[in-house]
Order: structure tokens, then sequence, then C-alpha cells
């Protein structure tokens, strides 16, 4: 199976321990993409979008921040529901 990439609508960048460390978080919906594709699965262009690459894995993301035409489109994809794959986050 193709890697997943992660994007989302927006970003926000959330600081911890005085201003040292940074985390990046999305903002709004969260969409997936199969590497080396120009758009999400729901036909969004990548370029308008915030990337969260693999590290911020699409399938720990809750179900209800999830695009829901991009989340059908993984569940199709991958054999198993993405709601029984790890911790959300």
């Amino acid at each position: 199976m193709p890697q997943l990439r992660t994007f989302a609508d927006a970003e926000s960048v959330a600081s911890a321990m005085g201003g040292h460390l940074s985390q990046r978080q999305p903002v709004g919906q969260v969409h997936a993409a199969w590497a080396q594709q120009p758009d999400t699965l729901c036909g969004i262009a990548l370029d308008e979008l915030s990337e969260f690459g693999s590290y911020f894995a699409f399938i720990r993301v809750p179900e209800e921040r999830r695009c829901p035409t991009c989340d059908e489109a993984v569940r199709r994809a991958i054999p198993t529901p993405v709601s029984d794959r790890g911790p959300n986050l």
C-alpha cells in the first residue's frame, strides 16, 4: 500500500517549556493524500493545505476531525477499521 500523508486546513504552533519546544498542531479538518499525488483524497490541491506528512498519522486523528471524504477513501483502502488503529491524538 502506498504511504499515506496527512494535511490540514491550517496549523497552529504551541510552545512548551518556556518557549524552548514547539509543536505543530493541525487546525480545521484533517485530510489524507497518497504519496506522490498532487491532491488529497477529497480533491484539494496539496499546496492549499498545511502538510504534516506521516509524522501526524491520519489514522490516529479523531474521526470527528477527519475530512469525511478522505476518511471514507482510507477506510476502503485499509482492510481493518480505521477507528481500531492505535490511540487517538
